[in-house]
């Protein structure tokens, strides 16, 4: 029984996750295309679908002129250099890339919500 409940609980936490939530497959994902299409400033992709998501705005903050964002309850630097300010976001939402090693966390493209 403990391992049921146990594996219920796991099953929950990495659902609400922002990695887990939002796998962009087609079909699922209205912006699955415009997801996949996403690159750096040098031409490299972003992402593999599962390491972009729509970032909540709680999750979202300026300090010092920066851009921060919450990852998994840990605040992240966003790097200026990752932030394209050029392209067009449908999603309504900031969408941040961060790709993830066993010793660090680092986001690799972060787009701002469209203004026009």
């Amino acid at each position: 029984m403990n391992r049921l409940l146990l594996s219920s609980a796991l099953a929950c936490t990495l659902a609400g996750s922002p990695v887990f939530s939002s796998a962009h497959e087609k079909g699922s994902d209205p912006d699955a295309e415009w997801f996949a299409s996403l690159k750096d400033k040098h031409g490299i992709s972003c992402c593999h679908m599962q390491d972009c998501y729509r970032v909540e705005i709680q999750d979202l903050d300026i300090k010092g002129g920066h851009y921060r964002l919450k990852y998994k309850g840990e605040w992240l630097e966003v790097p200026d250099q990752v932030i394209q300010r050029d392209e067009p976001n449908p999603t309504g939402h900031p969408v941040a890339c961060v790709h993830v090693t066993w010793k660090a966390k680092e986001v690799r493209c972060f787009i701002p919500v469209s203004l026009a």
